[in-house]
């Protein structure tokens, strides 16, 4: 992070599903208020010009980068805005640089952000909640960000593979 500009990011495709126009607006709706932060698209698809078009003002387009770790080394909290979702990697991969998220409470969100925790999940898919939950995160970045990173250990290699053979260990025992 570069001084005391916080820096809120989207990964991901843009295409309907993933939901990016929600994030733009959330981006409209909170620097109307929050003048100290700036909002950040990572990813190309179908809807970034039509995006651009409309809120290239409050988000900065990056467009696809391959260097995940410049990208999280950039963002404060990573922002979720999928219609649905299984595991994403985007926010295992964030929490591992102890990253909170806001996310939506579909798929299998809920087992990775624990809401409150290492980040917020939402069920109203609008700007204001987004925006109340970004505050909230702020409010105490520090214990968000240390939760993310432990979070994010669980799904480390090494600590799966050692619960899969205490598994299968009791299987054949």
């Amino acid at each position: 992070n570069n001084g005391n500009l916080k820096r809120i990011s989207f990964v991901g495709r843009l295409s309907p599903e993933k939901g990016p126009e929600l994030f733009c607006k959330s981006a409209f709706y909170y620097l109307r208020y929050n003048r100290d932060c700036s909002f950040h698209i990572y990813g190309d698809g179908p809807l970034l010009s039509q995006l651009k078009e409309r809120y290239e003002k409050f988000v900065e387009f990056h467009g696809f980068e391959s260097d995940m770790s410049k990208v999280y080394a950039e963002t404060d909290i990573l922002v979720m805005t999928s219609e649905f979702e299984n595991c994403p990697m985007v926010i295992l991969e964030a929490g591992s640089y102890g990253i909170p998220c806001v996310a939506p409470k579909v798929g299998g969100i809920p087992e990775i952000v624990i809401d409150g925790k290492n980040g917020y999940l939402f069920e109203d898919r609008d700007e204001k909640s987004i925006s109340s939950l970004l505050d909230k995160i702020f409010s105490s970045y520090s214990s968000f960000s240390q939760n993310a990173y432990i979070e994010s250990r669980k799904y480390f290699f090494e600590r799966i593979r050692i619960e899969w053979n205490t598994v299968i260990s009791q299987m054949y025992s």
